[in-house]
């Protein structure tokens, strides 16, 4: 039905042509993805779905059009996990969103402050960090627990006295990598999915920082924060805590590594040590440090710079979902990878810390 030579005039590279029907409560939607200039179609298929299921299917038509077109799935079905305070008061609990912030579905109830999720390779599990209490002690401790999505059962996995947190799991989800407080030293460790066989991976000085550990795709190295030198940088070092390398040298502060789907990039949080107000924007780089790239910048309405953080891969590596407080409140937003495209996914007035894209 198109006369794809006048669409070739104007620079048109693709046409989707789409169409509903209703029967009864059933919604069909029908849609089609036209190559222009090869006035071919690359993408003919018809959705099926309840009349509440209108932005699910339009969200498998985006999937199934990015597939058409990359040959890689699209995110348009994936989810986050994020520490938010939507639940009221100055409590923090997890919630599970889309990826675009909808339909927020909140899994712990602690009523104090949980934070730090990360999911287990397979999607079934989130890992985060909360305040517990333990009669023995008579005290509260930062424990390291996880939450079964299938089961609704929560685990205790580390409770050593101290900080247990950070929580990243091994690609084959056998292992979970988090950092524990020892004498005011913080160091990475190995436990197994279920919490036993503690196993220590870096042995750093008395009050030195080893924290936030990112497990590469491949499973042979981990990207860390570490002050080892002074300021915190990036670090990189293999699986087993051997080969230690500094990445960054620039800035004042560097935290939050993140690996990209393919290996190739690693995104972090960093700190401006020029700017007065030491704001910390998104930088992407190769993961031995060459390339660097700020992705982000922004300021808030008073003028003064705004800070973006806590960085994490779309499953498709192309988009860096981050948090921003340039509104007020720290919101959710989404950027190409390239930096372009930037926009903003939540539209609240609530915050948000430390969100995980779930890459299945």
């Amino acid at each position: 039905g198109f006369h794809f030579d006048n669409w070739k005039k104007i620079g048109t590279e693709f046409l989707v042509r789409a169409g509903f029907r209703i029967e009864g409560k059933t919604l069909y939607l029908e849609a089609y993805v036209y190559y222009v200039n090869q006035a071919k179609s690359i993408l003919a298929k018809t959705y099926k779905g309840t009349t509440t299921d209108a932005r699910l299917m339009a969200h498998y038509f985006a999937n199934d059009t990015i597939l058409a077109l990359t040959g890689k799935p699209g995110y348009f079905t994936s989810k986050i996990a994020v520490s938010t305070n939507r639940a009221g008061g100055k409590s923090k609990e997890i919630y599970v969103l889309d990826w675009d912030g909808a339909n927020p579905r909140r899994i712990t109830f602690t009523h104090n402050i949980s934070i730090s999720p990360n999911w287990s390779p397979d999607g079934n599990t989130i890992a985060y960090t909360t305040y517990t209490y333990h009669k023995n002690r008579h005290q509260m401790n930062t424990d390291l627990l996880s939450y079964d999505l299938v089961s609704g059962k929560r685990f205790l996995l580390s409770w050593l006295p101290g900080i247990n947190s950070g929580a990243a799991y091994s690609p084959d989800g056998k292992y979970i990598f988090l950092t524990n407080s020892n004498n005011d030293s913080h160091d990475i460790y190995r436990i197994d999915a279920d919490g036993k066989n503690r196993t220590q991976i870096t042995h750093g000085r008395l009050g030195q920082l080893n924290v936030e550990p990112n497990v590469s795709p491949d499973g042979k190295k981990i990207a860390f924060s570490s002050d080892r030198d002074g300021s915190p940088m990036i670090y990189t070092m293999n699986i087993d805590g051997s080969g230690v390398k500094r990445v960054t040298f620039a800035g004042n502060y560097n935290s939050s590594p993140m690996w990209s789907p393919d290996g190739k990039k690693i995104v972090f949080s960093g700190q401006d040590i020029l700017k007065k107000h030491k704001p910390f924007d998104v930088f992407i780089m190769n993961p031995d440090g060459t390339g660097l790239e700020r992705l982000t910048t922004a300021t808030k309405k008073d003028g003064t710079p705004a800070t973006n953080e806590f960085p994490t891969f779309s499953p498709d590596g192309r988009q860096i979902l981050f948090v921003s407080n340039r509104t007020g409140n720290n919101q959710l937003y989404i950027i190409n990878a390239d930096g372009s495209n930037e926009r903003r996914l939540t539209f609240d007035s609530y915050d948000y810390y430390s969100p995980k894209w779930l890459w299945k």
